[in-house]
């Protein structure tokens, strides 16, 4: 078994003494509150639990991941969930772009001591693949093939001959046979499933709704935080050869967004309008990028990190947005004192309404 995920079965994101904890604390601080909203807010607390552990995620696979957590059990799981578990989960969606699969890397190095790559992640999910469809056509108990009335069940009995067949020595002699039998095994599952009763399949789990409270009342209803298509994003920033689809900086501002519950792309816009989104061949990108909003007048003044100006710029859009007058555009509300410039807000407006228009 490889290393790393030998880690990651070793480590859990929240223990099953931890549920029956929050559960507990529910009950007490709302004692008047019926089982069902109970129940919302204890998932409520869990996927917020879960959201910490999948930073460095793209945000539109994490409902997909933590859905798939859901529909295994895991959230009732005696053991609790381990970050293996959030590992195979996301595995498991039909996802082949290189960007994800960078990104799954880059989480998993959040976990391990040895760093791994990209290549080494597509390898393990093509092993799953193999390991999990292999798994589906080994049969030991010749017994289980009889459907009772003294017929043969095909989609159970030919795995049983296939697998005979493939410890041959000279297997090569029966290729086409094997061809031919894995033909009949696709035809006869095929066929035992459309005649299936469809009462008797499983029904979808349950999806748990999250429930949002919006700390800041006070903003326009597009500055709230909205889950956006990473991956369309990154292919804009990539036409300006901006260095903010890298990391730390991609992730670090949709978290600091998520935070703050306001619009990530009124950051990238921000940044867009004071440094052009940072082109990667400046030669003080990587500097320009601890600070792309000039936060306390500029990034040469002030250089922390991207998580750092980035809650700085969100706490300030936020507060400079109080006691707007509703006619008034909410940007140029923002620039009576984020900017000199008068004509700040035309640019940032400008640019946040074509991010917009690239991540639908």
């Amino acid at each position: 078994m490889e290393s790393f995920i030998k880690e990651l079965m070793s480590l859990k994101v929240i223990e099953k003494e931890e549920i029956s904890r929050l559960r507990r604390y529910i009950e007490l601080k709302y004692p008047h509150s019926n089982a069902k909203k109970r129940a919302e807010i204890l998932g409520n607390a869990i996927l917020g639990i879960l959201d910490k552990s999948l930073v460095g995620f793209p945000i539109q696979y994490r409902p997909l991941i933590k859905r798939k957590l859901l529909s295994q059990g895991l959230f009732t799981s005696q053991e609790g969930i381990f970050f293996n578990d959030i590992l195979e989960a996301t595995l498991s969606l039909d996802v082949k772009d290189d960007d994800f699969f960078s990104c799954v890397s880059l989480w998993v190095n959040c976990y391990v001591s040895t760093p791994i790559n990209t290549q080494t992640i597509k390898e393990y999910q093509y092993k799953r693949s193999i390991d999990d469809n292999s798994s589906r056509f080994v049969y030991t108990n010749v017994l289980d093939n009889s459907t009772g009335d003294g017929n043969y069940d095909l989609a159970k009995g030919l795995p049983l001959y296939m697998e005979r067949l493939l410890k041959l020595k000279d297997f090569k002699k029966y290729r086409f046979v094997f061809l031919i039998l894995s033909v009949l095994i696709i035809l006869a599952i095929e066929q035992q499933a459309a005649s299936e009763p469809k009462a008797d399949r499983l029904p979808e789990p349950p999806v748990i709704e999250e429930v949002v409270i919006r700390k800041y009342t006070h903003l326009p209803e597009n500055f709230y935080y909205k889950d956006i298509d990473g991956f369309k994003l990154k292919a804009y920033l990539r036409t300006r050869n901006s260095i903010l689809v890298e990391e730390p900086y991609f992730s670090s501002i949709i978290e600091v967004s998520r935070e703050f519950q306001l619009n990530p792309l009124i950051l990238f816009a921000i940044a867009g309008h004071e440094q052009g989104f940072v082109p990667k061949d400046h030669p003080s990108a990587t500097k320009i990028a601890n600070n792309p909003f000039n936060v306390f007048n500029s990034w040469q003044s002030y250089n922390t990190d991207i998580s750092d100006s980035s809650a700085i710029a969100a706490r300030t859009v936020i507060n400079l947005s109080k006691d707007r007058p509703q006619d008034v555009d909410p940007f140029k509300w923002i620039n009576r004192k984020y900017a000199e410039d008068k004509n700040w807000w035309k640019g940032v407006s400008s640019i946040y309404r074509r991010l917009e228009a690239e991540v639908q």
